[in-house]
């Protein structure tokens, strides 16, 4: 749902620099932050997604090797 909130955002965004006028640098530039900002706030979101999805398998493995070691523990191996 926020990916298409992302490109839809982006999409008017460039529709609205269509309809500004060449001699209104000031309002291109503006919208020309704003897609920065977007571009730079859905980088930062994918890689939190990322970086969690990565965090929750490195902890399940941990998970699994603290019972591999205690079952083989009490097991003798």
């Amino acid at each position: 749902m926020l990916e298409a909130w992302f490109k839809d955002s982006q999409d008017k965004l460039l529709e609205l620099v269509d309809t500004i006028p060449l001699n209104d640098t000031v309002a291109r530039d503006r919208v020309y932050a704003m897609l920065t900002l977007l571009r730079k706030l859905n980088q930062s979101l994918n890689q939190f997604v990322e970086d969690g999805e990565l965090s929750a398998k490195e902890y399940r493995k941990l998970l699994e090797l603290e019972k591999k070691g205690f079952l083989g523990g009490l097991l003798g191996a």
